[in-house]
């Protein structure tokens, strides 16, 4: 459902990445993990990745009911990431 980059903590800003494929790949390509790490450690931030492959909008809002209410993750930032997919997902395969 999620993996963390850089631990949550109320001492940092925290920084929840969701979306479909394209985000979910940012933990599973080595030179973009790095990087993200890299960033998160220098600017004392917690990452977790939420990006799972298919995701739509209207999936990424119940995914953070899911994440705050059962894994307590409250993130100061969310960035979503949305394309031109996932709007003809929700038109034609959710309404």
């Amino acid at each position: 459902m999620f993996s963390i980059i850089s631990e949550f903590s109320k001492n940092k800003k925290n920084i929840l990445f969701q979306g479909d494929s394209w985000v979910e790949q940012i933990s599973l390509e080595e030179k973009s993990l790095k990087k993200i790490k890299k960033f998160s450690e220098k600017n004392s931030y917690g990452i977790i990745n939420a990006g799972t492959s298919s995701f739509s909008p209207s999936l990424m809002m119940l995914q953070y009911e899911i994440l705050e209410n059962d894994f307590n993750i409250k993130p100061n930032v969310v960035v979503a990431y949305i394309d031109q997919g996932d709007i003809g997902d929700e038109i034609c395969r959710y309404k």
